[in-house]
């Protein structure tokens, strides 16, 4: 219950999953039910299956590194860290990215961390935030398309 009102603290930017509702389901090797986040249904693949494929134009690549970074800033903005920042969390949509699979655990709500702790998830989000875009950038042409200008 505390992971989905934390999720739906960030639900609200165009680069990060949709939340819609909390309910509780059957799963069919259990008896009781359980509760389950019931969230954006997306079409598309993740940013690490399409790393595998042929090399990102400039502008694709660009526009991916944006809106990953401008998922993750609102995100910050709202008091959320992702905390499993990755090419396998960053869904590619015909709508542009969105970011998954979200830590919100309200232990790790950065308003309950002290300083030290939120710069460090911060800086977590960070240093795989760089990981992710610079993976990006070295998939892209951007080192060719630069050289024609």
């Amino acid at each position: 219950m505390k992971h989905f009102h934390a999720l739906t603290r960030v639900e609200n930017h165009r680069n990060v999953v949709r939340v819609y509702a909390l309910t509780k389901v059957v799963l069919p090797e259990e008896t009781v039910p359980v509760q389950a986040i019931v969230m954006e249904w997306l079409e598309g693949g993740t940013l690490e299956e399409r790393l595998k494929g042929a090399r990102l134009g400039l502008d694709d690549a660009k526009r991916i590194c944006n809106e990953i970074l401008n998922g993750l800033e609102f995100m910050h903005g709202q008091g959320i860290a992702h905390r499993d920042l990755h090419a396998g969390n960053v869904m590619l949509t015909v709508d542009g990215i969105k970011l998954i699979d979200i830590d919100c655990s309200q232990e790790y709500s950065l308003a309950r961390l002290s300083i030290g702790a939120q710069e460090t998830a911060l800086g977590g989000d960070i240093a795989f935030a760089r990981h992710v875009i610079w993976s990006v950038i070295t998939h892209s042409n951007a080192d060719m398309e630069m050289l024609k200008k």
